[in-house]
């Protein structure tokens, strides 16, 4: 699996010299920030990931290098506050490549991307504090099983919770809507992030138009 792994550096100094009233300020920094990221990857089919606000990592299987070198160069002049640096990762699953760093991605296969979308039955109906515990609940059964498989687990927000992982997991991928009643999931599989993305959205969307299933897979 490819990734490269983004990080700002001495972003926790330049916090530091906004003075005491700068909370706020690195709130909208960080969501503006994102937002420019997650926007101008998406133009090269790639797909950012938040470890935290100062460092991303980014799903590349099936992107072209220079194209997402390309964006990360225009944000670093453009956009960052800090300086950038880069550690372009390859490994066996997703979460092995965040550690080995290699100095090309171009010689490496790439993987298709398999990518679970994991959503919770009517919570809409529940009052707030029951669907808090059913959403936490479902991060954390997502977030432990993306160390059992390698993967990236990512919370998209509301009641919906994302697996990044390889083809060989998608069994164990399925494992939690088999064992939760409340849990409906689509999986996309695709050669990038994003068109996994639209499949995962796609499926999940068959699934809960049809009452019946609790998942499906497009590929």
């Amino acid at each position: 699996m490819k990734t490269i792994i983004l990080d700002l550096v001495g972003y926790k100094e330049w916090t530091e010299s906004l003075g005491c009233d700068r909370e706020w300020r690195i709130q909208a920094f960080q969501h503006y920030f994102a937002s420019i990221l997650y926007s101008k990857l998406a133009d090269v089919n790639a797909f950012p990931i938040p470890i935290r606000y100062d460092s991303y990592i980014i799903l590349v299987d099936g992107v072209k290098e220079k194209e997402v070198l390309h964006v990360i160069r225009e944000v670093s002049e453009k956009y960052s506050p800090t300086k950038m640096q880069i550690c372009k990762g390859y490994g066996e699953t997703i979460y092995e490549s965040i550690f080995n760093c290699v100095d090309t991605l171009e010689d490496k296969p790439d993987d298709k991307i398999v990518v679970a979308h994991y959503d919770i039955n009517g919570i809409t109906r529940l009052d707030k504090r029951t669907a808090m515990q059913e959403i936490e609940e479902l991060k954390a059964n997502v977030f432990s099983l993306s160390e059992k498989v390698g993967g990236i687990a990512y919370y998209f927000g509301g009641d919906n919770v994302g697996l990044f992982a390889s083809k060989k997991d998608l069994d164990s991928m399925l494992t939690i809507a088999n064992l939760n009643d409340n849990v409906k999931t689509g999986i996309g599989i695709a050669e990038n992030p994003r068109k996994a993305l639209m499949k995962a959205t796609t499926a999940l969307e068959y699934v809960r138009k049809n009452r019946e299933i609790k998942w499906k897979i497009l590929e």
